[in-house]
Order: C-alpha cells, then sequence, then structure tokens
C-alpha cells in the first residue's frame, strides 16, 4: 500500500469520526510493520468499513420519518409524474431531490448490505448474533419498513458497525502483531458482545472516578466527562 493510499483511507476514516483507525492505518504503513498479505488484507477492511459509515452516515443525514409514511409518498410520486412532464415548480424541485436522494442513499445501503453482510468492520456471524436487521425503505408507496421500524433497524446497524470499527481499532492499536489482522481473525479475539461490555464496563468505572474526584457534579456533566473519555480511550 502507497503512503499517499494510506493517508487517503486515513482520512476517510477520520471524517467518519474514526481518526484513532486513520491514523493506526498510516502509522503502521510508514513504519513497515506489516507484509504485503497484511497491508492488503488490512486496506480491505479499512476500505469496506470507510465506505459502509459514509453511506449509514450519508442516510442518517438526509432520513425524516415522513419520508416513509404514505401521504407524503403519495405526493412524492406525483411530483415525480409532474417534473417528468416539466411542470414541477421550482420551490417544489429542491424536496423531491431530497426525498430521492434518500430513497438512494438507503437501497445502495441495503443492496451492499445483502451483498456483503459484512461492512468490513463486523463479521456476518456477529451482524446476525446482534439481531441486525437489514433497514428497508421501500421503492414504492406500500412497501417497505414504516418510520419507527426503520429508524430502529438503522439505529442498530449504525451502533454495531461502529463498535466493530472501534474494536478492530482498538485491538490493532493494544498490539503491534494484530496490525495486519483481518475483522475475523479480530473477531475471534473480542467478540462484539465482549467489546460493548468491556466499553460499559470501564465507562461505570470512569464515572466512579469522576464522581469521586468531582463531588456534587451534576449528572448530565458526568455523562459528558465520561463519554469524552470513553471515546478518548476506546475511539467511539
Amino acid at each position: 500500500m502507497s503512503r499517499e493510499r494510506a493517508e487517503r483511507l486515513g482520512m476517510g476514516l477520520a471524517l467518519a469520526g474514526k481518526g484513532d483507525a486513520g491514523k493506526l492505518l498510516i502509522d503502521s504503513v510508514q513504519r513497515g510493520e506489516m507484509g504485503k498479505e497484511g497491508r492488503n488484507r488490512l486496506d480491505k477492511d479499512l476500505v469496506d468499513t470507510a465506505q459502509r459509515y459514509h453511506r449509514l452516515q450519508a442516510i442518517a443525514s438526509s432520513f425524516k420519518p415522513e419520508y416513509l409514511e404514505i401521504p407524503l409518498r403519495m405526493g412524492m410520486q406525483w411530483k415525480g409524474i409532474k417534473a417528468k412532464f416539466g411542470s414541477l415548480p421550482q420551490n417544489e424541485q429542491g424536496e423531491l431531490y431530497k426525498y430521492a436522494t434518500f430513497r438512494r442513499d438507503a437501497a445502495q445501503e441495503l443492496n451492499e448490505l445483502v451483498k456483503e453482510r459484512s461492512g468490513g468492520a463486523v463479521t456476518p456471524q456477529e451482524f446476525v448474533r446482534q439481531g441486525v436487521e437489514i433497514p428497508n425503505a421501500g421503492n414504492g408507496i406500500f412497501d417497505g419498513d414504516d418510520p419507527v421500524t426503520f429508524q430502529a433497524k438503522f439505529d442498530r446497524s449504525y451502533e454495531v458497525v461502529a463498535l466493530g470499527m472501534a474494536r478492530n481499532a482498538y485491538l490493532r492499536k493494544a498490539d503491534a502483531r494484530n496490525a495486519g489482522a483481518t475483522t475475523a481473525q479480530l473477531a475471534r479475539m473480542m467478540p462484539i458482545e465482549r467489546f460493548r461490555e468491556q466499553v460499559n464496563q470501564r465507562a461505570r468505572q470512569l464515572e466512579g472516578l469522576v464522581q469521586q474526584q468531582n463531588p456534587g457534579l451534576p449528572k448530565p456533566i458526568v455523562d459528558q466527562e465520561v463519554d469524552r473519555l470513553i471515546k478518548q480511550e476506546f475511539g467511539i
């Protein structure tokens, strides 16, 4: 893997909110710690992970519950027909564009999840164990998930992918021998379930420490400090 490619991938992960994983990739390549096979495996895992995370972020930023409600869907279908005839007013074109962007991004993620069942950060087996179901925005007026079900599925998928990214970066950072390990190998070392419990246990420890060091500190402030420390330690 070239330094330029490593830096590009690292930047992609940093933009996805996983700067530690991106820095790990760049540092490992520049220090020459991995062999060719290890670099290729790590390359693929990080590319898949960055792409999956960006797709999830795109859906999150464009999703509105009403997009999955039948009245708005019927209205958007009518706007689409008007657009084909060139009679859609300018002030309605932006709304149709945003709706179409969400449907496109959601459909792409559905197709990719069906094809991959992993996303680079998590193994297919872990997805099944974590109860991840593919959010379905549908193609027509009446198909797909309702807004609440779609949000629940999406949140679970987002959480598991984020945990997988953090788990992989954490293990690779903790031991240089893990630098070129595949996601499957890292999953055997520490399944998502165990990593989640480790994070939660550490959060409880940190909460006690923060409260001990700062008696009387309001609970919301304690929670913010714990979140900051967990992000610093695990990259979540």
